[in-house]
């Protein structure tokens, strides 16, 4: 393979974010190649790594971006591979240092994480079988959120509404695999991406009429928010906690209308947000990668 100034790894080449970097990689000058984790193959020996793409060699990058390879975390161990490889041979690799430390990301080590960090958070629930969860749900309040651990865009997130509720989705899912939380009725939250240490804007998202996911990906409604400076500061606290030097931060208010952590993502999706700022964030993250 020939060389390229920059490499990036994606579960779904083609989507809108690996478009975007294509298309302001061309206009700073940057060739690109954008690649599939499922047709990575590597192999180690005494002299290290030599990684293959579709069974031509690589040929190692200046920069490279990896993109969260999937909330089942089969491809983690293909992207840290590259990774260690890439590193070994000064390629700048965009959250290095997070990826590095915390392989997968889920949301209970993030709330623990931030609650140890002193940061605002919402009451979080782990139960190791649904026994407890039954004995807990006598006691507390409703409607509730019943969260994957790891995911993303929404995807089987859970308004559960009455014990009767919660009994039906216990035979659904394995509650090791979820986290619960308080259901927040305003029906909106914002996400800022932080890039560098900066935050380079807010936008809000609103749930449609009738559901509990505020994602864009998932229908939510969106627009530009004013990025005030207690916003700004809780957002780039919520980075430095996790090493991170690119993220979409989401917060939401609590009942007493506190402004808390929801979660980071290490590789967010941005289309909603270029869409709603007018900010041109595929330039930002490249200009940012490149600077250093």
């Amino acid at each position: 393979m020939k060389q390229y100034d920059l490499h990036v790894f994606s579960r779904a080449p083609g989507v809108y974010e690996q478009k975007r970097l294509i298309e302001e990689a061309s206009k700073l000058g940057l060739s690109i190649k954008v690649m599939s984790y499922m047709n990575i193959h590597s192999q180690l020996n005494k002299d290290g790594y030599k990684l293959y793409w579709k069974d031509e060699e690589l040929v190692l990058p200046k920069y490279c971006i990896f993109r969260e390879p999937g909330s089942d975390l089969i491809y983690n161990d293909i992207r840290d591979t590259v990774m260690r490889s890439y590193l070994q041979n000064n390629t700048r690799v965009l959250n290095s240092k997070s990826l590095d430390r915390w392989s997968g990301l889920d949301k209970l080590t993030q709330m623990g994480k931030f609650q140890m960090a002193r940061l605002p958070i919402f009451q979080t629930s782990y139960f190791g079988n649904w026994g407890e969860v039954f004995m807990w749900a006598r006691k507390s309040d409703f409607p509730i959120m019943v969260k994957p651990r790891l995911s993303s865009h929404g995807v089987k997130t859970h308004k559960v509404a009455s014990v009767k509720d919660l009994e039906k989705l216990s035979e659904e899912i394995d509650i090791r695999e979820y986290i619960i939380q308080p259901f927040m009725r305003a029906g909106e939250d914002l996400r800022i991406i932080v890039i560098g240490d900066r935050a380079i804007g807010a936008m809000k998202r609103t749930a449609k009429e009738g559901m509990h996911i505020t994602n864009y990906s998932a229908g939510g409604e969106v627009s530009s928010y004013d990025l005030s400076g207690e916003i700004e500061e809780l957002a780039l606290k919520a980075t430095q906690v996790f090493d991170l030097e690119y993220a979409g931060v989401d917060l939401m208010k609590n009942q007493d209308g506190e402004w808390c952590v929801l979660e980071v993502n290490r590789s967010c999706q941005f289309r909603g947000f270029e869409k709603a700022t007018a900010m041109n964030v595929a330039s930002e993250i490249l200009c940012h990668l490149t600077s250093k």
